[in-house]
């Protein structure tokens, strides 16, 4: 499964933005469905996870973070979807918009060169 290695692979690009929250593999949480998602990391309040570049994976995390964002967790613990651009750039950057439009997402590339 690649999106399992780019976990791993961004996994420290993660940790580096804030080196002393703690980091837990495989969170899960209850969404206002009482449907229980898990997501690839929790970092901090982040529930992280790492997406492919494609409508599926979209439409999923949209209903994911919809769930979770109206659910118990939604004080202490938010979404945040990174989607892989390393192949499609335009069309990761597509899914990313729409993603943003309710969600927090970005690029996997913006997360190993973060803009200085």
């Amino acid at each position: 499964e690649p999106e399992a290695d780019l976990v791993a692979e961004l996994e420290p690009y993660i940790i580096a933005r804030n080196p002393d929250a703690p980091l837990k593999a495989n969170p899960k949480v209850k969404g206002a469905s009482r449907t229980v998602h898990t997501f690839d990391l929790q970092h901090g309040d982040d529930l992280i996870d790492v997406l492919p570049a494609n409508a599926g994976a979209t439409g999923g995390a949209m209903r994911k973070a919809g769930d979770v964002q109206n659910g118990p967790f939604a004080g202490t613990a938010s979404p945040l979807f990174i989607v892989d651009d390393r192949r499609h750039s335009a069309r990761a950057q597509s899914e990313i918009a729409i993603l943003g439009s309710m969600t927090r997402a970005m690029a996997a590339s913006t997360l190993i060169h973060p803009l200085h």
